[in-house]
């Protein structure tokens, strides 16, 4: 779970209770697009610079998704902050005229249209260490936003906690 949603399940009384509520994450927009047809973009993937938009990839380019065209747009974590409780069918107009702007044709004749909202997307603060763990009340945590925001980071805190519990179990057992 993200560090917010954590921080909710969590009792007063978790030691990683102060490292939860400094953990700062921030949301993101996704727009896919999906076209019974090829559109064809010159790229693969573009990062945008002034625009809602940070992010747009020909996600039919990734191998076995040549029959037809889709296309993944998402916003900035900045943009997407300031609009976050907008209304989604002004976003997905906001996102799609932003996004035919950039590559000259109005992709709103795309044959499948579908908004996200992701209100933790990234980490701007994480937590500055693995994981966490608390061996009195037998809870602990990890996730992305333990080191960072992308998946690696996701993989490191969950290999991190599954090491720190088994040193943790292996102290608490007694051999008769």
């Amino acid at each position: 779970a993200p560090a917010p949603q954590t921080a909710m399940l969590m009792p007063a009384a978790f030691n990683g209770r102060n490292v939860l509520s400094n953990t700062r994450m921030q949301g993101c927009f996704s727009l896919m697009l999906g076209f019974d047809t090829q559109i064809g973009l010159p790229w693969r993937a573009a990062r945008i610079a002034d625009s809602p938009i940070g992010w747009m990839c020909l996600n039919s380019a990734k191998p076995y998704r040549e029959a037809s065209c889709s296309v993944l747009v998402q916003s900035t974590n900045e943009w997407a902050e300031a609009h976050l409780e907008e209304d989604p069918t002004e976003i997905q107009h906001r996102l799609l005229t932003a996004a035919s702007e950039l590559v000259g044709f109005d992709l709103s004749v795309a044959d499948h249209i579908a908004l996200h909202r992701w209100r933790y997307a990234a980490t701007s603060a994480p937590a500055g260490q693995p994981y966490l763990l608390d061996p009195e009340l037998r809870l602990a945590a990890c996730g992305d936003w333990c080191l960072g925001s992308k998946i690696e980071a996701a993989f490191d805190s969950a290999e991190a906690l599954g090491k720190g519990l088994r040193e943790c179990l292996s102290d608490n057992v007694t051999v008769k």
